[in-house]
């Protein structure tokens, strides 16, 4: 069985970990999905494919940074994920 995740809209794309708080943690919680995950194909955005693009790579961390350096909310949605494809798919 599969499970597909929906994430939905969220109200901040500078809010990495969707805790209604944008602060120093979603830096970091970024930047430890994005080192975990760098390279991976098959990623979302829990594994920092912020572009979604499909692949972690320095353009995720380029266009999370640009965006957390915003002074005012960036909405996006996050679509549907499933969380498991960028550890058990190449």
């Amino acid at each position: 069985m599969k499970r597909v995740y929906d994430f939905g809209p969220l109200a901040d794309a500078r809010d990495f970990n969707g805790d209604g708080d944008v602060n120093q943690q979603d830096v970091d919680d970024f930047m430890l999905v994005y080192n975990l995950y760098l390279g991976r194909t098959n990623c979302n955005w829990v594994h920092g494919d912020v572009n979604g693009d499909n692949v972690v790579n320095v353009a995720d961390y380029l266009l999370f940074r640009a965006r957390s350096m915003m002074t005012s909310a960036v909405p996006i949605n996050l679509g549907t994920a499933e969380p498991y494809d960028a550890l058990t798919k190449p």
